[in-house]
């Protein structure tokens, strides 16, 4: 996928100020409801099956920065993804517009970090516990692979987990075949960065 068009999601604008705790729930949120629009495109239209990919332009290690960004090479997958119910209730209190991409001279990878979501049942309780402290903001300690966590809820057995998602800045654009999973994440392929 060459990204052509996107739009933002900012969790830090609304009515008034928000706190760290109401920017990552809203982020857990939108990253959620983007899931599950990327999960009913793909199975409705096996075509468009890596036609969405996200970012986290802000992101660093000590958190997701509340900016959730989307991309698409075609405008109208992003028209109809902005019009999914799961998207729309955000799309009505955000200024989330469709937009060409500028000239872009960064690139990074934003994927899944397996290895640390898989933690022990003790230590899944400890998580859950500080999550619920920190509103779901985890963020990552300077002696763990650099990323953050969003929490989501699973919809077939209720439980919330833990996802953690990994930057990776890239020196240039390598250009290297790969598709977006359905969180809307890739290890291999790269997405802007503005």
């Amino acid at each position: 996928m060459n990204p052509k068009y996107y739009v933002d999601f900012d969790a830090r604008s609304g009515p008034g100020p928000l706190d760290l705790g109401e920017v990552s729930f809203l982020m857990s949120q939108m990253f959620k409801g983007t899931h599950l629009a990327i999960v009913q495109e793909c199975g409705e239209n096996a075509s468009s099956q890596n036609e969405i990919a996200i970012a986290f332009p802000l992101a660093c290690e000590t958190g997701h920065g509340g900016l959730l960004r989307v991309f698409s090479e075609d405008e109208k997958v992003l028209g109809r993804f902005l019009r999914h119910p799961h998207i729309h209730r955000y799309v009505r209190h955000l200024d989330a517009t469709i937009q060409e991409l500028p000239a872009i001279q960064r690139f990074a990878t934003f994927s899944r970090n397996r290895v640390a979501d898989r933690l022990s049942p003790s230590a899944r309780k400890r998580a859950r516990h500080r999550l619920k402290e920190l509103g779901f903001a985890i963020p990552a300690k300077q002696d763990e692979q650099p990323g953050f966590v969003i929490a989501l809820q699973s919809q077939s057995n209720g439980e919330t987990f833990l996802l953690r998602i990994q930057r990776r800045d890239l020196p240039d654009r390598k250009g290297a075949d790969g598709a977006f999973n359905a969180y809307g994440l890739s290890r291999t392929h790269e997405v802007p960065m503005f």
